[in-house]
């Protein structure tokens, strides 16, 4: 069986906006994926001031993909930075499960393959209307 890139994603053109770390917010994704690309939410999407508490980053992540899904019906993504050692990587797991919570439909993934995360993603393409 062969698909192509935009039958994957469910999107009319093979273009992938980049995520541009807090520069995203769910309107600039929302208006690419209404374009017909995949629109991408990067790390800290729609930060207005620096944070590093997990909680409120992942308030506001949260806030950015359901701002995203009442803008758009399109597929968009989240931007993943995987660390190496799962067990020195206090954000990624929240958020693959915030992913699959929210049913973000595609993860861009920046970094090693390292299949701790991979089997979480697996999960999230399982349940995802995309993977079908």
């Amino acid at each position: 069986m062969t698909k192509s890139f935009t039958q994957i994603l469910g999107c009319r053109f093979p273009i992938v906006q980049g995520p541009m770390l807090w520069l995203t917010d769910a309107t600039f994704v929302a208006a690419v994926s209404n374009a017909g690309a995949l629109g991408v939410l990067g790390f800290n999407a729609g930060q207005t001031e620096p944070t590093k508490s997990l909680t409120e980053i992942l308030e506001r992540t949260k806030n950015e993909i359901r701002k995203v899904k009442t803008l758009t019906d399109n597929p968009f993504g989240l931007n993943l930075a995987l660390a190496p050692d799962p067990d020195k990587d206090p954000f990624t797991g929240p958020t693959i499960d915030l992913m699959i919570e929210e049913q973000v439909p595609v993860a861009v993934v920046v970094g090693p393959v390292i299949p701790h995360w991979f089997n979480k993603l697996k999960v999230m393409v399982s349940r995802s209307s995309i993977a079908r």
